[in-house]
């Protein structure tokens, strides 16, 4: 995809098959590529605004970066490198952001915190404010799209800690407000903060009553009425969160039903301070009534930053999932504890969860997505970095990158 390119990195292990017993293989086997998408990112630092989506309409995907200081950009994936153009300002600081068509013209549109961007087709977009009361001050931490009222259109979910935790009801005319529903009154009095949770899939149904919950770090929220009514279902873990939390308490989340049991469970990372975890809250008696928190084991040595990235899926098509994480670059500390930046998958072997290392290349991540970059029927992952690390392989200079799944090749 890019000229850009450092050196494939495999992490190859022996696969022993079992077709009577039909258990996973012990060893799986994975295999990714990195490369560039841009190696110094014009939108500087405090990155956000990311996305993948197909926004030009020629069949492949393309990223969306952006920041307060410099705007937003589009970089336009041609097949063979990813050409940049800038499409927008940024009014207020939106780490998240999600790709939907608002207007339903079958372009995708973007949806940050505060406002949208409208695709006018080509490089154009239009931005348009859906909420006024949001200041330049608050940053919104997590943007999901879901259909939450059951209306068959995408709803916004968001929160940050000092803007609040609500959703909205979109209208596709642009300029007009949209109707805010907050989720939780008290969310910008925790105390601890609670900086982030529900990003990249932690909207999902928990209880089994059929419709859409959301996790956020320290508590389940039960959706009682299509979205109107919510109520706070704590989930307090002393072995969660126990570093120094500068900018409060924090996760990356995904609901799944991570053992084929029929329920969902809550899969997380933590995120935003060092010596991050990754667990799993099973989901007991598939209600949510009783939750019990396992670690996956870190079997690579050293210990992690934060953890601020997190997607679950098949990525090596074995038919299990797995869930790959990514250290965060600007998270990193003088602590000979800790590891350089690296990149992890934790494979579910049948016996447990076993923890691999994708790369060790000296790159960190920042909420990576995962979609079919290449075309080529497996997933890959783009991601980007929050704020550069100095030490890192790039100079310590701002990247974007492209980390291209080798399971399927049909070069």
């Amino acid at each position: 995809m890019s000229k850009k390119t450092l050196p494939i990195i495999t992490a190859l292990l022996l696969i022993t098959a079992c077709l009577s017993c039909q258990q996973k293989p012990s060893q799986p086997v994975f295999s990714f590529r990195h490369h560039f998408i841009n190696d110094s990112l014009p939108t500087g630092w405090a990155n956000g605004v990311q996305s993948l989506a197909d926004y030009d309409n020629d069949g492949d995907m393309d990223m969306t970066v952006g920041s307060i200081h410099r705007g937003l950009f589009l970089f336009r994936n041609n097949g063979q490198e990813w050409e940049t153009v800038k499409i927008g300002d940024v009014p207020i600081t939106s780490l998240g952001a999600a790709p939907v068509d608002i207007d339903g013209d079958g372009l995708t549109d973007l949806v940050s915190g505060g406002v949208w961007y409208r695709n006018e087709g080509g490089d154009s977009f239009s931005m348009h404010m859906y909420d006024s009361t949001l200041t330049k001050q608050q940053e919104i931490h997590d943007v999901i799209a879901e259909d939450i009222d059951n209306d068959g259109n995408l709803d916004i979910f968001a929160a940050g800690e000092k803007a609040g935790f609500f959703w909205y009801q979109t209208s596709k005319i642009p300029g007009q407000i949209w109707e805010r529903t907050v989720i939780y009154p008290e969310h910008t009095n925790w105390n601890p903060r609670v900086h982030g949770g529900f990003s990249p899939g932690g909207i999902g149904d928990l209880d089994g009553d059929g419709d859409k919950d959301i996790f956020l770090a320290v508590a389940w929220f039960e959706n009682q009425d299509n979205g109107k009514a919510w109520v706070r279902r704590p989930m307090d873990y002393p072995e969660l969160f126990t570093g120094k939390l500068p900018y409060g308490k924090s996760t990356r989340s995904v609901i799944l039903d991570t053992d084929n049991d029929g329920d969902n469970d809550i899969v997380f990372s933590e995120c935003d301070d060092i010596y991050a975890k990754v667990g799993i809250f099973e989901n007991l008696k598939g209600d949510a009534s009783e939750w019990k928190l396992n670690f996956l084991h870190q079997k690579a040595d050293g210990k992690r930053c934060s953890l601020h990235s997190l997607r679950v899926a098949d990525f090596n098509n074995d038919g299990y999932l797995d869930i790959i994480t990514v250290d965060q670059e600007d998270m990193m500390v003088n602590d000979t504890t800790l590891h350089s930046p690296r990149w992890y998958v934790f494979s579910n072997t049948g016996n447990g969860w076993e923890e691999q290392v994708l790369f060790d290349i000296g790159l960190g991540g920042h909420d990576i997505i995962t979609g079919d970059v290449d075309g080529d029927g497996d997933l890959d992952l783009v991601s980007k970095v929050w704020n550069p690390w100095k030490r890192s392989a790039n100079r310590g200079i701002s990247h974007a990158d492209f980390i291209e799944n080798l399971t399927i090749n049909k070069k």
